[in-house]
C-alpha cells in the first residue's frame, strides 16, 4: 500500500515520464499532497514577503512560482499514467498542464499589472478540462496489461 510520501516521491522521480501506468491511490496521493505543498510554500511567501491574495497587482512570487512550474509537469505525467491505467490516452493531462503553465506565465508576464476581477477565457477552459481529468482519474484500473502495459496493482516492485 503506497502512502503519501511514498506517492510523492514516486512521481517527482517520474516527472519526465509520460508512459507507462499509475495506479489511482498514487495519483490522489500526490494531488494531495501537491496541494499541501503549494499551500505551505504560498503561505511561507506571504509570511516572508508579505504576499497576500487581496493584492491590486501582480507579483513575482519567487518561491511559489518554480515550486508551481515543477508540480505542475510532474502533475501532468502522474495524470496521464493514470488516464493510460484506466485505458485511455493520456494527452489530455498534457493539455491540462500546458495551460496550466501557461497560466503561470501568464502571470509573470503581467508582475506590476493591476489585477482584474473575473475569470478569462483560458482559465474557464482550464477549470472545465482539469474538472472533467479529476473525474476520468476516479475509474479504476483496466484488469490486466493494456497498450499502455502492465497493471500497477499486479506489479511487484
Amino acid at each position: 500500500m503506497m502512502g503519501p510520501i511514498g506517492a510523492t516521491i514516486d512521481c517527482c522521480r517520474k516527472w519526465r515520464e509520460w508512459s507507462g501506468r499509475g495506479s489511482r491511490q498514487e495519483f490522489w496521493w500526490f494531488q494531495l499532497t501537491t496541494l499541501v505543498i503549494v499551500l505551505l510554500v504560498f503561505g511561507l511567501e506571504a509570511a516572508v514577503f508579505g504576499h497576500s491574495i487581496y493584492d491590486e497587482t501582480y507579483r513575482f512570487l519567487p518561491l511559489t512560482h518554480p515550486v508551481g512550474i515543477f508540480l505542475t509537469v510532474a502533475l501532468a505525467t502522474a495524470g496521464a499514467r493514470r488516464l493510460q491505467d484506466a485505458g485511455f490516452p493520456g494527452w489530455p493531462a498534457l493539455v491540462v498542464g500546458g495551460i496550466c503553465l501557461s497560466l503561470i506565465a501568464w502571470d509573470i508576464a503581467r508582475i506590476g499589472q493591476p489585477i482584474q476581477d473575473g475569470l478569462h477565457s483560458l482559465e474557464i477552459v482550464f477549470l472545465v478540462l482539469a474538472v472533467l481529468l479529476l473525474i476520468a482519474a476516479l475509474l479504476p484500473s483496466r484488469p490486466g496489461p493494456n497498450k499502455y502495459g502492465p497493471n500497477p496493482h499486479e506489479v511487484t516492485p
